[in-house]
């Protein structure tokens, strides 16, 4: 073989495992997002409540999905609370795990060249942080809007930006929010972007008792 066609065939090969990598990547989130809706709907989503620094949990997802960012050329922008937050009362685990879905879900579905800006407010008439995930993508039609949390539900544009998914990654961050006694809705205009907020409780005896005393997995 020339070593212009030894160039060829290891190109071919890289993409071909390049490709078999993602399918396993997908198939394994299917995998944890189904047995996470299991455990949800059985009762058995067990949280384990502790003191934790969101800032903290912030920075780790971005410095996590950065390469990801650039490879799609979306700029990640974080605009730390003044003053800053002290530690409360929260699942790590489980909220890293919903800013984690958000701010892959606002890589993957937003423009070249666009941002991803992640915002964390304190809201004035209650003990409860404010935490937005704010792109500049394909946004999300009004009619879809009221679906988006539902299960295994994906808008009809989005089918048509990207075909992979599985519709559980926003059912699953609302089940988690809802267990902390929080909130968590979607404001989208299309063509220009979408913002999800969700909020949480920095009054540890907010949290919804049957979630706060049940047992980690």
């Amino acid at each position: 073989l020339s070593d212009e066609t030894k160039d060829i065939l290891n190109s071919t090969q890289k993409q071909i495992l390049d490709n078999a990598q993602k399918a396993l990547e997908e198939s394994i989130k299917t995998v944890e997002g189904l047995l996470e809706v299991v455990q949800i709907e059985e009762g058995k989503f067990g949280f384990q409540f502790i003191e934790s620094d969101l800032e903290k949990i912030i920075e780790e997802v971005l410095t996590m999905l950065e390469p990801r960012a650039q490879q799609n050329n979306i700029k990640l922008i974080f605009y730390r609370p003044q003053p800053p937050l002290k530690p409360f009362v929260f699942d790590p685990v489980k909220i890293k795990s919903v800013i984690e879905i958000l701010v892959d879900n606002a890589i993957k579905y937003n423009i070249p060249n666009g941002e991803v800006r992640i915002k964390v407010t304190l809201l004035t008439d209650k003990p409860f942080v404010c935490l937005a995930v704010e792109d500049t993508g394909i946004g999300i039609s009004q009619k879809d809007l009221a679906k988006l949390f539902t299960k295994f539900y994906r808008g009809s544009n989005i089918l048509k930006y990207e075909t992979e998914g599985t519709g559980l990654g926003l059912y699953i961050t609302k089940n988690i929010v809802e267990a902390h006694g929080g909130k968590i809705w979607a404001e989208s205009i299309e063509n220009r972007g979408t913002t999800i907020h969700f909020t949480l409780p920095m009054d540890e005896k907010l949290i919804p008792k049957r979630y706060s005393t049940s047992s980690p997995f």
